[in-house]
């Protein structure tokens, strides 16, 4: 079974789930992973000093004595460049090429509560805010920035920016949801929760008390309006994993969730008001991400060197589009941004403080997480563990907590072992009388799609199944794909017969569906890029280790495994998907994109089109991390993307307070809803008619309304007449709209 805290999965399940001065480092996961800089806490007010001075050097000095409002006192004084703002959106306008998912926001499927949006009459509205003066400061232009990357509910399309993403948003109140039975019926119920952040080794977190309204709102339904409307950067399509990312992590600990820590805090203010009558105005404060932070110092002491951090200066810029020699291996602490060179220590920071502020410090070696029970075995930095169900001995629990390497080992080394660590506890948990499997992935961020593929193998031996790609055609695709991999992209895919493709016009295309241009169909070689990339060999023979009754998973439906899902919306109204998220394909940061374009402008193999065609500017903003979904994922014989195909899980089951205090409860729970006491599978719910009955609500709202009909984004461009890529393809876009709305009728 696999089971997921978004969506959860479950005789294999894969389970989803969806006082300190100055800057202290503490291990608190955020967008980015990393090391944060804990808030101090506020000291009374007498000791604040006079603000008659420039808000960024009164916020350094008094730093631990001032609310997260003097912070924003202090970005906000950052000027609107309006040069760098231009620059920066004609930049983005040629990265978006590359964006797989374009066409499905315009219209997404009504299950998904996604508003429509286009790409084209954002990026319009921001140069018509340009235009007409209507940004005052940097931070709300970024502002805007966000919102529109935010709008594809995608962790793989996200953009991190020094003076938007180098801190966080937060308060002292973070919340978890339950589902209990009171009286026979569901009731759901949103409660704070009490964590020493400060405390130096790891302590559990505490229930607080019942929270009944937000901001004079039923808490609940605040807080379902809030992840269907609010443009703070959700990673999931799905709304029942956008919901589980506003709660506390349970039970590692490691994050308060969104309620608690945000990004695009705008200034608006918080109430919340338990069960017991106590109402609070909530302070924000603010938690620094390492880069603001450089040697235990701020890299900053009043507006202009705060400034000079938001923007890159020319050199960064003309070093981001050379083409780079390939770098050497380095430490994760050394590893620079996005046309970054490294601030000099003698930039200006504040040279002495009335509050210690401490130096970051580097983890060496991966801890295990913490919250879990004793494991029966550990695997490579313990990124999977293998567990027996404390009420069934006959049932194993296998947890993945990532799919990548965390600190000190390669790649290589790291899947090898992970391989080996899998191939051995299967025979091992078969020896021991194991009957069924649970495979929990809640809270795995993904990581490289080879290593769980090799444990489908694994399970399935003699059934090897490839899930198709595509990604969007453009000439900005055609310029950076051709060099990726050092040239040998092309080489890691076949057809949908697992074919090589005799050209790359053959593997490019285009061909117009879905209103917009892609490329045909791909399937991923994995044998090929495991042997090259991570030396591991995925043909597995044998017997299958677990019958596929006794296997239940999130994302097998081709194998036919079941699967169960716990948390997410708090109804009983709508079913949950098993994997409830990102689920395109490879993911392409943007220093990646801009080193790979410019190899093509040197190169004159790559296009016969001009550089000003597909060479996005430099990217004048300091960017932490920014990158897109590159590919579209589909599984065989559907032709919709799975980001945007709802699939239930088999069966949904509710998180409550014994799961908050042992983990193991929602394990057994899993197991009893998806075998009877005998061991035999439980036939598994069918949500059709839920589903149909949404799908018609929207239908009908849709025929109510007229659909707004959006002009063709600028950023899709079909293939160039007269260049190598042109095809006889001269559909007029009078018909793009219509052929996407042939998708949804597909639907």
């Amino acid at each position: 079974m696999w089971l997921s805290s978004m969506a959860v999965s479950a005789a294999v399940t894969w389970i989803f789930s969806t006082v300190v001065s100055g800057l202290a480092a503490w291990p608190e996961v955020g967008a980015e992973g990393g090391v944060y800089i804990e808030p101090a806490p506020i000291l009374p007010l007498e000791k604040r000093t006079t603000q008659g001075q420039d808000p960024c050097t009164y916020f350094t000095q008094n730093y631990g004595r001032i609310t997260g409002e003097d912070w924003r006192k202090c970005i906000l004084a950052v000027p609107f460049n309006e040069p760098f703002a231009r620059q920066a959106v004609n930049a983005f306008r040629v990265i978006f090429d590359l964006e797989s998912s374009t066409e499905y926001h315009e219209n997404p499927p009504p299950e998904l509560e996604l508003p429509p949006f286009s790409l084209n009459a954002t990026f319009d509205m921001i140069e018509e805010k340009i235009n007409s003066k209507g940004y005052q400061n940097h931070w709300s232009f970024e502002y805007d920035l966000m919102v529109l990357f935010n709008r594809y509910r995608d962790g793989h399309t996200s953009l991190n920016t020094m003076c938007m993403h180098g801190y966080y948003w937060v308060h002292a109140y973070p919340i978890v949801l339950f589902e209990e039975e009171v009286k026979g019926k569901k009731v759901w119920e949103a409660w704070t929760v009490e964590k020493d952040w400060n405390a130096k080794n790891w302590q559990a977190a505490k229930l607080g008390d019942k929270l009944v309204m937000i901001n004079d709102q039923p808490a609940l339904e605040w807080l379902a309006q809030y992840t269907r409307m609010s443009m703070e950067s959700f990673a999931y399509v799905d709304p029942d994993s956008r919901m589980k990312q506003m709660e506390f992590t349970v039970p590692t600990g490691l994050s308060r969730g969104m309620f608690a820590k945000r990004q695009m805090w705008d200034g608006e203010e918080l109430s919340i008001q338990w069960a017991n009558g106590t109402r609070r105005n909530v302070p924000w404060t603010i938690q620094f991400t390492s880069q603001m932070v450089m040697d235990g110092k701020f890299r900053f002491n009043n507006v202009e060197s705060l400034e000079k951090l938001c923007f890159l200066n020319t050199t960064e810029m003309e070093k981001l589009i050379l083409p780079q020699p390939p770098p050497r291996a380095r430490r994760r602490s050394e590893v620079t941004r996005l046309g970054e060179i490294l601030i000099e220590k003698s930039a200006p920071v504040l040279e002495r403080r009335s509050i210690d502020i401490r130096k970051r410090q580097e983890p060496v070696v991966v801890e295990r997480p913490n919250g879990y029970p004793p494991a029966r075995i550990s695997g490579p930095e313990f990124a999977v563990e293998s567990f027996i169900l404390r009420s069934d001995p006959e049932t194993a629990i296998i947890r993945f907590g990532t799919f990548k390497e965390q600190n000190q080992n390669t790649f290589k080394e790291f899947s090898k072992d992970f391989q080996n660590f899998i191939a051995e506890e299967l025979v091992s948990l078969k020896k021991d009388g194991i009957k069924r499997l649970m495979i929990d992935v809640s809270h795995n961020g993904g990581g490289q799609a080879v290593l769980p593929y090799d444990v489908l193998n694994q399970l399935f031996p003699e059934e090897q199944k490839f899930s198709s790609m595509n990604i969007r055609w453009s000439p900005t695709t055609w310029a950076l794909v051709q060099n990726m991999d050092n040239g040998k992209y092309m080489d890691y895919y076949k057809d949908e017969n697992m074919k090589d493709f005799k050209s790359k016009e053959q593997w490019l295309g285009p061909l117009f569906r879905d209103g917009g241009w892609y490329s045909p169909k791909w399937k991923q070689d994995f044998e090929q890029y495991a042997q090259e990339a991570s030396s591991i060999d995925l043909n597995h023979t044998g017997p299958q280790p677990f019958e596929t009754e006794n296997i239940i998973a999130a994302s097998l439906e081709e194998h036919g495994v079941r699967a169960v899902v716990y948390g997410g919306r708090p109804n009983s109204k709508t079913p949950m998907q098993t994997v409830g998220g990102t689920k395109g394909g490879k993911m392409i940061d943007m220093e990646q994109i801009y080193q790979s374009l410019a190899k093509a402008v040197s190169d004159k193999r790559y296009t016969d089109l001009p550089p000003s065609v597909w060479m996005p500017p430099p990217m004048p903003i300091r960017v932490l991390k920014g990158s897109l979904n590159l590919e579209n994922k589909f599984r065989d014989g559907i032709d919709i993307p799975l980001q945007y195909l709802y699939t239930p899980a088999c069966r949904k089951i509710g998180f409550n307070k014994d799961m908050f205090v042992d983990i193991m409860v929602l394990w057994e729970k899993a197991r009893e809803v998806m075998w009877d006491e005998d061991g035999k599978p439980i036939k598994c719910v069918d949500y059709s008619t839920q589903i149909e009955q949404i799908r018609a609500q929207d239908r009908a709202k849709q025929q109510k309304t007229q659909a707004q009909a959006y002009p063709r984004p600028r950023t899709q461009q079909g293939p160039p007449q007269g260049s190598q890529q042109a095809r006889a393809v001269n559909i007029s876009r009078t018909y793009a709209r219509h052929s996407y709305m042939a998708y949804r009728k597909r639907k």
